[in-house]
């Protein structure tokens, strides 16, 4: 007896080989699925037949497109409206408008009358219809048919869904599946009791990636007996990986023999998960006390033909050594497919990957809502409450989690969050609140990310910490590649300013391959470090029993190598015109070294210059009023350190200008110098020979 039954409902010339991609995944031990062409020889009894099963199903599924079908002929329609005489009133429609409807709208209008589920999945422009219609004016009325027949539905509260969407069959599969993942039989095959259960409706925006990762299963070809490439989903720390990885193990369950997980961190970790399998897949080994007699009864049961088409997570794979751990078992794993996740960019060339990012915006906002639905206090504007946490959460996926799991846990409002979160910022980082069971991460994101921190080449690991202070905008490669001037240099320690390599940009290829920056993707040439994950890395210096020292330095390491790219000497090359692309992209992280407020502030002499640049840039872009506020403030810093840094300024003025020192406010300055500071564009006479 099925425990499940659907009916899928499409218009077979327009979306009848979606419908027959989605009846083959739906179907299985105890699920039914009918479509209307198992009704079309009942003749004058369709909608009569149509009716009886519907009453029966759990579910109907609409593919809804351009093409409403053939309208219901007069027996049909004396049949059904001679069952219900009251059924206008009842669906709460005119009968004109009942007797317009094709069999394939019938379909869902039967589903409302029964009070059933209804899954109306619109196809996107890019899904392409089996059969387009060829006469236009007949194309045209049927789409006026489907407006009417969907805006109706509306009114009654049912909508063309946007999550069920679909632009391939491939997207149209794995939405249904995760839509009616609550009436589909549990698997009754081993599951690995570390298998992270399912999210159900909080897993948000990641169909797309589900989608990816089944087509890339789809087109792998075997290799040396192996059915499939191993896909790796990786990216930096907190996007949720391992969950996506788990999320395909519950959508796609019904494919496989048995869903798998073990921790490949470590080659011990990757040996005892591998053992312990033993557990899940009951076998007589289990309680085995040698570790070796347990891994090779999990290994011959996964080399087992028979035992074909187990899906196997290897977590973790987040250093070279784990990734030689589990090459070498790769080699031994046949029959099966295999999903590795970790922050290691580089992956061997038969590993098909996938490189997960952020969530968007809007689903980001949905997880915070749906999460703490009726569990926060509720305040005004929590969709805009949300959204903007979302926004300084930077959409990471872990970072939504704690957040949300600390607001439940403390019953706050999203507003009350994000007040802790601007002041409150270490703390929350590493919350103590924070509980690995039931949020399904095992860490917080500090000690996450401090894992990947600490495979860092010293060189490296310091040029990361100056990082962390510049803006979460894309940073120019080149403000690294460049040559370093010597007041950056002077921030390093002595032997690692002696082991810099000659080329620069060579200290961010181990931040690229532990997924601790994303590497550039276009010409532009241009990395980025997630917003948290600057937060976290400030956190650790200060945390450092020498914290203000460090601090001091790196923020003076991402001084000096940004007034490099930005403070460019006076040359036709260098004209504002001319830099104004290269400075627009520096010009975000000049305004976060201003406004800094953790980090030593910015010497008035640094200040002026950034200031002076700003300005020029501004004026050039005709935005007036910004860059008069720059030029101001640039005037305004180098008066502040008149007294101080100017001295020496003034003292060169005179070796240097003898002949043109005149008194000015008190002090010796050579007039051509005089005349440029009261140029509000120029202010090298106060800034350019200051020590």
């Amino acid at each position: 007896m099925p425990k499940a039954t659907f009916f899928i409902s499409a218009v077979t010339n327009e979306y009848g080989s979606y419908r027959g991609r989605l009846r083959a995944e739906l179907e299985r031990p105890g699920v039914k699925v009918e479509v209307q062409e198992t009704f079309l020889p009942f003749g004058d009894r369709v909608l009569l037949e149509l009716d009886d099963y519907i009453q029966k199903c759990n579910a109907v599924i609409q593919l809804s497109g351009a093409q409403a079908g053939s309208v219901a002929d007069a027996p049909n329609l004396t049949a059904i409206f001679d069952r219900y005489p009251d059924l206008p009133a009842r669906l709460g429609v005119t009968e004109a408008f009942l007797r317009s409807l094709s069999y394939t709208q019938w379909e869902a209008w039967l589903a409302l009358l029964h009070g059933k589920r209804i899954h109306i999945a619109p196809g996107l422009p890019e899904a392409a219809p089996d059969k387009p219609i060829a006469d236009p004016a007949l194309a045209e009325a049927q789409r006026v048919s489907q407006r009417a027949h969907l805006a109706a539905l509306e009114g009654q509260g049912f909508y063309a869904s946007e999550k069920l969407a679909f632009a391939n069959a491939d997207k149209l599969v794995i939405a249904l599946l995760r839509a009616l993942h609550d009436f589909l039989p549990a698997a009754g095959w081993p599951i690995s009791p570390e298998l992270p259960p399912s999210l159900g409706s909080l897993f948000k925006g990641r169909d797309d990636d589900l989608t990816a990762i089944h087509q890339a299963f789809e087109k792998a070809r075997p290799r040396g007996g192996v059915d499939c490439r191993p896909v790796a989903i990786w990216g930096t720390a907190g996007l949720g990986k391992t969950r996506l990885a788990a999320e395909y193990a519950h959508t796609f369950a019904h494919r496989h023999t048995a869903l798998l997980f073990v921790s490949a961190a470590s080659e011990e970790d990757l040996t005892n998960g591998l053992a312990n399998l033993c557990g899940a897949l009951k076998l007589g080994q289990a309680g085995a006390p040698e570790l070796e007699v347990r891994l090779r009864a999990a290994l011959d049961w996964l080399d087992n033909p028979d035992h074909k088409g187990w899906f196997l997570i290897l977590d973790n794979v987040d250093d070279e050594a784990a990734m030689a751990a589990v090459e070498s078992r790769l080699r031994t794993l046949h029959h099966g497919r295999v999903v590795l996740t970790g922050r290691l960019r580089d992956w061997p060339a038969y590993v098909e990957d996938l490189h997960l990012d952020v969530l968007s915006r809007d689903h980001a906002t949905e997880f915070l809502l749906d999460y703490t639905e009726g569990r926060r206090v509720e305040g005004r504007d929590d969709r805009v409450q949300a959204g903007d946490l979302a926004s300084e959460l930077g959409d990471l996926a872990l970072a939504l989690t704690q957040a949300a799991y600390h607001i439940n846990k403390r019953a706050l409002s999203l507003e009350d969050y994000r007040a802790e979160w601007r002041t409150n910022r270490d703390e929350l980082l590493d919350d103590p609140w924070f509980d690995p069971m039931r949020t399904n991460y095992p860490r917080t994101l500090a000690v996450t990310w401090k894992t990947s921190f600490d495979q860092l080449p010293p060189a490296s690991a310091v040029l990361f910490e100056a990082l962390c202070w510049l803006a979460a905008d894309p940073v120019p490669e080149r403000l690294v590649s460049q040559e370093w001037p010597d007041d950056a240099l002077a921030t390093l320690p002595t032997e690692i300013a002696r082991s810099l390599p000659r080329r620069r940009a060579d200290l961010l290829v181990p931040l690229y391959d532990f997924c601790l920056a994303e590497a550039p993707r276009t010409t532009a040439r241009t990395f980025t470090i997630h917003r948290v994950l600057q937060d976290v890395g400030r956190r650790w210096q200060r945390k450092r029993p020498d914290g203000a020292e460090i601090m001091n330095k790196r923020f003076a390491l991402a001084t000096a190598i940004t007034k490099a790219d930005f403070v460019r000497p006076d040359t036709i090359e260098n004209l504002t015109l001319h830099v104004l692309p290269l400075s627009r992209q520096t010009a975000p992280h000049v305004l976060e070294l201003l406004a800094a407020t953790e980090a030593p502030i910015l010497s008035a002499v640094a200040r002026s210059r950034f200031q002076r640049v700003l300005a020029e840039m501004r004026w050039t872009e005709g935005r007036w009023t910004l860059s008069l506020q720059a030029a101001e403030a640039a005037v305004a810093a180098a008066r502040s350190d008149w007294a101080g840094a100017a001295v020496g300024h003034i003292r060169m003025a005179r070796r240097t200008h003898p002949a043109q020192a005149r008194v000015e406010k008190g002090f010796d300055v050579p007039d051509v110098m005089s005349r440029k500071a009261l140029d509000p564009f120029r202010f090298e006479a106060l800034t350019s020979k200051v020590p």
